[in-house]
């Protein structure tokens, strides 16, 4: 069963895979770059400094550099969650008898149901990371880095 969702898609070409990485590169010098101009100005008071911590966005900006990027990428997990969706559908509707065929469409479904439903756990806890005391703001932001990475 393994081996027919794996193959499902196959393996992108080395050109492609270099692309891909190297867009995914630019985008976040990009960013960067913009977030490092115009925190390079103190007057616009984007980061706020702590002695022998992390620097931070002050709490006017951080929607700026927080919500963005996040709503970026549910953007795009949405969008894979939906093709790779497709993509199992129509695998699943190529199958031989119509036993096989309800053993793979169950199978597709719950292979998105328990993506999608680990995504949605992870993005609970990650804004609750921000409100809770340091301590639980790191174990909840564990949650999210485990929830997301299944």
């Amino acid at each position: 069963n393994y081996r027919r969702y794996v193959l499902l898609n196959p393996p992108p070409s080395l050109v492609n895979l270099s692309i891909t990485i190297g867009i995914s590169f630019l985008i976040g010098i990009i960013y960067m770059a913009i977030a490092v101009g115009l925190n390079s100005n103190p007057s616009n008071n984007i980061s706020e400094i702590y002695i022998g911590k992390l620097c931070w966005f002050s709490r006017s900006v951080i929607h700026y550099f927080l919500t963005i990027p996040i709503c970026i990428f549910l953007l795009t997990s949405i969008i894979l969650i939906i093709w790779v969706a497709k993509r199992m559908i129509v695998h699943a509707n190529e199958a031989e008898s119509a036993e096989s065929i309800y053993k793979r469409r169950k199978y597709c479904v719950i292979v998105v149901l328990i993506s999608c439903v680990t995504q949605g756990l992870g993005w609970l806890f990650g804004p609750l990371i921000l409100i809770t005391d340091p301590k639980v703001g790191e174990v909840l932001g564990w949650f999210f880095v485990i929830f997301n990475g299944l």
